[in-house]
């Protein structure tokens, strides 16, 4: 890139099932911000090659970024940099070599897309998170937080040494756990097709014209192939179908049994986060429905967990923002 002004920049990118977002971060901002469909594109470089040339046409930044923060919808090991990304609900597949031959003069990092969560989340303020239900989060204690978007995405920050640790986990894809008759049938429905029911067969896009499918089976309704998880939730926010609210009430009551369950298994006293694109969008819904409840509903556990707030994240460019904290936190 050839330009007069001369300006020290960084490139992050939040690359996930459905979209991938790029954005220049500069002096603690982002800017150009562009998402682009992953289906529009056959592959990574293809859509790496396209963001440089369309920042090209508009900026004035140096040659070549300092770095390049990618952060990957899919299990990543840093220790094993050779190997190949290959995205869970996406068929892109590339190796840290592909992007350092297209950028060959920038340090390059690769994170998990819910370590970039957990970093954002160090920064975030009260004025981009609603509480719903518990008290004041306790310091120095674990935090959870998970994301429904095309997936499902899990992870912790752990205190250590006076700082937060951010563990990533593939806990999206632990076993689906029934609660009611209901639940149980949309377990044996999902089965059929599936096998194995994971979490995030339930707690994501894709999870919530599940649930509708199975709903509808079970009332002897067909349902078109066209359907949406933006439809359902438009019907069920608009009180306009039986089924699309009874899907939602039944995502957000699984919803909260899993935040329950994950806050018990790593003793989450520092708080749960709600982060990804479909809470923010039914946060009045969501507070009306059984998800405290059912957070709560743990039997014996029930006093562990009263306490113990959930936000939900409405702070947007989520995982932008934290590719860019990745930054200086990554050696």
């Amino acid at each position: 890139m050839h330009t007069h002004k001369k300006t020290a920049w960084d490139i992050v990118a939040d690359i996930g099932g459905t979209n991938a977002r790029f954005a220049i971060y500069i002096d603690k901002a982002l800017q150009q911000i562009i998402s682009y469909a992953t289906a529009d594109y056959e592959s990574f470089a293809h859509v790496l090659h396209t963001y440089l040339y369309d920042i090209e046409r508009t900026s004035q930044w140096e040659d070549h970024p300092r770095n390049v923060c990618l952060a990957v919808a899919c299990p990543y090991d840093p220790d094993h940099v050779h190997e190949v990304i290959s995205f869970t609900n996406s068929p892109w597949s590339f190796t840290q070599a592909d992007v350092h031959a297209i950028l060959k003069e920038s340090r390059i990092i690769i994170i998990n897309d819910f370590v970039a969560i957990g970093y954002s989340l160090m920064e975030i303020n009260d004025r981009e998170r609603c509480q719903i239900g518990g008290t004041k989060a306790k310091e120095n204690k674990p935090i959870a937080f998970l994301g429904p978007g095309t997936g499902l995405g899990v992870g912790y920050m752990l205190p250590l040494h006076d700082q937060l640790y951010v563990l990533d986990t593939e806990g999206g894809h632990i076993d689906y756990s029934p609660n009611n008759a209901n639940e149980v049938v949309i377990l044996e429905f999902l089965s059929q097709i599936y096998g194995h029911v994971s979490l995030e067969r339930i707690l994501s896009g894709n999870g919530m014209i599940n649930i509708y499918r199975a709903l509808a089976h079970i009332k002897g309704i067909t349902v078109s192939n066209s359907i949406l998880p933006a439809g359902i939730m438009i019907a069920a926010l608009k009180g306009e179908d039986p089924i699309s609210i009874e899907t939602l009430h039944t995502f957000c009551r699984v919803l909260g049994s899993a935040c329950g369950n994950i806050a018990l298994t790593i003793g989450a006293k520092g708080g749960v986060y709600i982060a990804g694109g479909i809470i923010p969008q039914c946060i009045t819904f969501l507070v009306r429905s059984d998800f405290r409840n059912r957070f709560e509903g743990k039997g014996r556990m029930n006093n562990y967990l009263t306490n113990i707030p959930v936000w939900v994240v409405l702070r947007k460019n989520l995982g932008l923002f934290g590719a860019a904290q990745a930054i200086a936190h990554v050696d």
